[in-house]
């Protein structure tokens, strides 16, 4: 083949970023002005032609992985998004947990000013109704009538008392829920924990409580006279929060047995318990009494009232002294609940609620 024969050379142009279809058209295009039946022109378009596809298909593909990435980054732009806001949300979530611990500190404090002020009452009206020597006609009557009004300013400090109990637990509530939203908040997305509707019966919150390492032996007939009274939905929240916060102790602590850990000092009793910041700690401290008076132990018709029914594998009589309580109220019958911490018995590890009723006798009983 001569010069003067040769097909003209295709020359591609010089773009930088041509598309390859459009690079294959201009080619083809221009095979149209020379003989297309010269042996050299044939062997070229099917050398190009083959070129051409092989490129079509690379760019296809390179199309394709375009369009995942984009797609893949406009998920990851998405899931950024919805973790920035997560973010925000448990900062806020933080702040309002900050608070309201601040808020159960100084519920705490009034607390604590207003029990010392219920105890003066109470001597003073103890005072004013020891036996006093002879007196006239008018001392005695002023004498009942400073008695009188000392058990009236008595029963409105109790009543403020268990009102600021009230105020304290609840705020101690609301930052347990907060704490568990933080520990449980996903970033994918935020389901966050929505507080249970108030029990309408003490039946029904024995019946949410049921948990393996929560033994309800209890009277529920007894129990559920409690339900009669005026405060008995205030009493309903405490219990319900000294079942969850007895729950919360025994599992932390069969959790650390189990991984062979010690359990230390904040998991030594319900108390401690209450007392270490736990985030499912609903009650407080000052509610638990782990034993009772020596004047209660040591007068055998005190005691004998504060001996419940257990089952035979946790004592083989069937009945064991039980003196741990918690205070549910301070309003008479000032409930309380007994209980029996077996959770460092080796093969036990569980609560025993044996008592949920009226206060029972002490030495101040008449």
């Amino acid at each position: 083949m001569s010069n003067n024969d040769a097909p003209p050379r295709f020359v591609p142009p010089n773009d930088d970023h041509i598309d390859p279809t459009e690079a294959a058209q201009r080619f083809f295009e221009a095979l149209k002005t020379v003989d297309k039946e010269h042996p050299d022109v044939r062997l070229i378009s099917a050398h190009a032609a083959v070129t051409v596809a092989a490129a079509l298909h690379d760019y296809e593909d390179v199309s394709e992985e375009n369009d995942r990435l984009t797609a893949q980054n406009r998920k990851l732009a998405a899931r950024v998004a919805r973790m920035e806001q997560a973010a925000k949300q448990a900062k806020r979530n933080l702040n309002e947990a900050v608070a309201a611990a601040g808020e159960a500190r100084t519920v705490l404090s009034a607390e604590r000013r207003l029990r010392r002020r219920a105890e003066q009452a109470r001597d003073q009206a103890l005072t004013a109704s020891a036996p006093q020597p002879a007196r006239d006609g008018g001392e005695i009557g002023q004498l009942r009538a400073e008695l009188q009004q000392a058990h009236t300013e008595l029963d409105e400090l109790v009543a403020t008392v268990e009102a600021a109990d009230i105020e304290r637990d609840a705020a101690i509530q609301r930052h347990a829920m907060l704490a568990i939203r933080l520990a449980t908040l996903d970033m994918e997305e935020q389901d966050q924990p929505v507080e249970p509707p108030a029990a309408a019966s003490f039946a029904e919150v024995l019946a949410h409580a049921e948990h393996p390492l929560l033994v309800l032996s209890l009277d529920q007939s007894i129990t559920k006279g409690l339900d009669e009274h005026t405060h008995a939905s205030g009493w309903r929240r405490s219990v319900a929060a000294t079942l969850a916060t007895m729950i919360a102790y025994a599992t932390v602590k069969s959790d650390a047995r189990q991984a062979g850990q010690s359990a230390g000092p904040d998991l030594a009793d319900l108390r401690a318990f209450t007392r270490s910041g736990h985030d499912h700690v609903q009650i407080s401290p000052t509610r638990v009494a782990l034993s009772e008076s020596v004047a209660v132990t040591g007068t055998d018709r005190l005691a004998q009232q504060r001996r419940f029914p257990v089952p035979r594998s946790v004592d083989a009589a069937g009945t064991a002294l039980v003196l741990a309580h918690v205070r549910i109220g301070r309003r008479p019958p000032a409930p309380r609940l007994y209980y029996l911490d077996r959770t460092d018995i080796p093969g036990d590890g569980k609560i025993y609620v044996v008592y949920l009723g009226p206060h029972l006798d002490n030495r101040l009983t008449n």
